[in-house]
C-alpha cells in the first residue's frame, strides 16, 4: 500500500478508551446459501471450538417459518446430508422449508455438550431466481439462489472490483501489492523484508512499518530516524495462543491507526481488528473485535463504522467493538481478499477466479442476492470432477 503520514499524532498522540474486546460467538451456524428456491435443501453446519474431523450430523434443532405449514414434517431420505464441516451439518431429513418466506434455524449447543448460548440463522426460501442487474461484458452471472456452482478449472488469477465515476470494472489484480518505501527506510530493510511490507507509516521521529508474510510471521515494527534496529508492537498478545500480527488493511484517522491483521493456513482462520496509538515515547494498543475467520478487508463508512470482510462474512463494526453481521458468503468463493461497495448498497466481494456480487434486494436479512462473477469460457465440474 502507498506510504501514508501518521498525521497528527503527537504529544500525547491519541485519546482513546479502550472498552473490552468483541469476542466470537462460541458455537455458531454457518448456511453454504442462506437465499434458495422452494424444493432445495439447506446446507447448514454447526461451528464452535471443537470438532471438524468427523462426519457428523445432527436432526436436534428447530426451524421455524412464516405459517404452521411452511416446514415439511415428512422424512424424506434424499434431504439428509452427505458430508459436514466443523462440529456438524444439521439433518434436514423431516424438518425442511416446503413453500417461500423467510425461515429461522434455532441450534441450542448446551443439548450437544458444546458452550455458548443458543444461536439462529436465518434463511429466505424464493419461487424463483431473484432479478439482478446483467453480468458486467466479459463476465457471466451464475445466480446462487438456483444453487452453488462448482468450477474445476482453476486458473489462479485474483479479482477486484472497481467503481469508476459509478462505472463497475472486474479486474485482474496481483495477489499482494508491496508498500512504497521512503529510501532512507528501504535502505535499513533487506529486499526480502521490503517486498513483505504493505504499509508503511511517516512520523516526525520515526516510521511504523507493517507486513504480511502469511504463515511466517509478519507484524508492526517501529524504525527511529536516527538509526538503530526495528522495535516489535505486538497486538492483543494472549499467553499461550496464537495471536494471528500479519496486516492486511491500516489506516490513520485522528491520530489512532487502526488495523486489521489476520492469518489462514493449515485449517488455522483467525483475526482482529485493532487500534494502535503513541502516548509520549511508547506505543500503546488495543483490540476491538476478534473474527472467528480471517478478516481480509474493510470499507470505512460515511458513519465511522467499518464492514469488515472475513473468509466467511461481512460484519458492521464501530470504534467501541459493536459488531453486526451484514451477511454470510456463500461457500462458492476461493479465497475472498477484497470489497467493494457501490453507491446502491451492492457488495463486491473479489477472490481467486471470481467475483461474488451482493445485491440488496430486501429489507430484513437475508437482504442480498448473490451472483457468482466469472469471466467467459470457464466450465463448471462435470460429476467427476466436483469436490
Amino acid at each position: 500500500m502507498a506510504h501514508s503520514t501518521f498525521g497528527p499524532a503527537r504529544g500525547p498522540f491519541a485519546s482513546v478508551t479502550p472498552t473490552g474486546a468483541t469476542e466470537p460467538p462460541l458455537t455458531w451456524l454457518a448456511p453454504d446459501a442462506d437465499v434458495l428456491l422452494v424444493g432445495q435443501t439447506p446446507v447448514v453446519h454447526v461451528y464452535a471450538e471443537t470438532g471438524g474431523h468427523e462426519f457428523r450430523k445432527t436432526s436436534d434443532f428447530n426451524l421455524r417459518g412464516p405459517d404452521p405449514g411452511s416446514v415439511a414434517t415428512k422424512c424424506d431420505q434424499v434431504r439428509g446430508p452427505t458430508g459436514s464441516r466443523g462440529f456438524a451439518t444439521l439433518d434436514f431429513e423431516c424438518q425442511y422449508p416446503a413453500s417461500s418466506g423467510l425461515f429461522t434455524i434455532t441450534f441450542d449447543p448446551s443439548r450437544h455438550g458444546l458452550k455458548g448460548k443458543p444461536v439462529e440463522a436465518s434463511l429466505r426460501v424464493l419461487k424463483s431466481v431473484p432479478k439482478t442487474p446483467p453480468a458486467p461484458s466479459g463476465w457471466v452471472a451464475a445466480p446462487l439462489a438456483s444453487g452453488i456452482p462448482r468450477y474445476c478449472d482453476y486458473q489462479g488469477q485474483w479479482y477486484e472490483a472497481h467503481l469508476d465515476a459509478g462505472k463497475l470494472a472486474l479486474d485482474e489484480v496481483p495477489m499482494r501489492r508491496a508498500a512504497s518505501i521512503p529510501a532512507p527506510l528501504a535502505s535499513r530493510m533487506s529486499s526480502d523484508h521490503a517486498d513483505v511490507v504493505t504499509y508503511v507509516f511517516e512520523e516526525e521521529d520515526g516510521y511504523v512499518v507493517m507486513s504480511d508474510q502469511g504463515e511466517f510471521g509478519g507484524g508492526v515494527e517501529w524504525y527511529e530516524k536516527r538509526g538503530g534496529p526495528p522495535r516489535s508492537i505486538t497486538i492483543g498478545a494472549r499467553r499461550g495462543e496464537l495471536v494471528a500480527q500479519n496486516v492486511n488493511r491500516a489506516m490513520a484517522l485522528d491520530g489512532v491507526l487502526f488495523v486489521l491483521q489476520g492469518l489462514s493456513h493449515l485449517g488455522f482462520s483467525d483475526g482482529q481488528f485493532s487500534a494502535l496509538w503513541r502516548e509520549h515515547d511508547h506505543f500503546t494498543s488495543h483490540v476491538i473485535a476478534r473474527y472467528r475467520s480471517e478478516p481480509v478487508d474493510w470499507i470505512f463508512q460515511g458513519d465511522g463504522t467499518w464492514l469488515v470482510l472475513t473468509w466467511e462474512a461481512i460484519w458492521k463494526t464501530s470504534r467501541s467493538g459493536k459488531v453486526d453481521l451484514v451477511t454470510r458468503l456463500p461457500d462458492v468463493l476461493e479465497y475472498p481478499s477484497s470489497l467493494t461497495g457501490a453507491p446502491d448498497g451492492t457488495l463486491y466481494v473479489g477472490g481467486r477466479d471470481a467475483v461474488l456480487r451482493l445485491t440488496p434486494l430486501w429489507s430484513e436479512a437475508p437482504r442480498y442476492a448473490t451472483d457468482l462473477l466469472v469471466p467467459k469460457g470457464r466450465k463448471p465440474c462435470t460429476k467427476e470432477e466436483d469436490p
